[in-house]
């Protein structure tokens, strides 16, 4: 029985703590198991249809020429003070609260500020930055001033191809006649992968 186990394992080895066992010994620390967790990747919730559409879309661009022309866009939020994300740091016992191993924080978060972005083959583009909110006038008025531009500074000339995202602002009917007007060529993309968009990962 327990108790019977307990009262031997006091007379052999007087204790009733658990002993030593057999096999390999942890080489992780507490703290080192910590630091390795990581956050679970989100990924959008995509359909079979979506599946299809994006693999058909793959295989018929692979390996076409078009990519060098193409400029690639997207917009993104750039926090002023810190990242928008968990960091990481090795500390010694009663080091965490040392300046070298914290983080500044700000109240309400310090702020941030919306950007359109855009590059290609050649290199990077315009980095603009969206003052207001970011709708479909605004996002007119930003292609209007910079596309055209970062295109002739890339090296592009007038038969590139253009990638913006699937977003309502961006697919609304007065963009795309403004795309129209400029006879430029939008590429059709996949909803629900932003995977593909290089520019994700910059």
């Amino acid at each position: 029985s327990t108790f019977q186990s307990i009262i031997r394992k006091w007379k052999e080895y007087g204790t009733t703590a658990s002993l030593p066992r057999h096999g390999c010994l942890p080489k992780l620390t507490a703290q080192a198991r910590t630091a390795l967790l990581r956050e679970a990747a989100k990924r959008p919730m995509v359909t079979l249809e979506q599946q299809r559409s994006t693999a058909q879309f793959a295989t018929s661009h692979l390996g076409a020429n078009m990519w060098k022309k193409v400029l690639w866009s997207d917009e993104t939020k750039a926090e002023l003070f810190g990242l928008n994300a968990k960091r990481y740091v090795w500390w010694k016992t009663n080091t965490e609260r040392h300046p070298e191993y914290t983080i500044p924080t700000f109240k309400h978060g310090g702020g941030s500020i919306m950007l359109w972005v855009c590059f290609s083959s050649a290199g990077k583009g315009k980095l603009v930055r969206v003052d207001g909110k970011m709708d479909g006038a605004k996002c007119r008025a930003i292609l209007e001033e910079n596309l055209l531009e970062a295109a002739k500074d890339l090296r592009l000339g007038r038969r590139f191809t253009f990638q913006q995202d699937n977003k309502p602002k961006q697919t609304a009917r007065a963009t795309i006649e403004w795309f129209r007007t400029k006879h430029i060529h939008v590429l059709e993309w996949p909803s629900q992968n932003p995977d593909l968009n290089p520019i994700e990962k910059l």
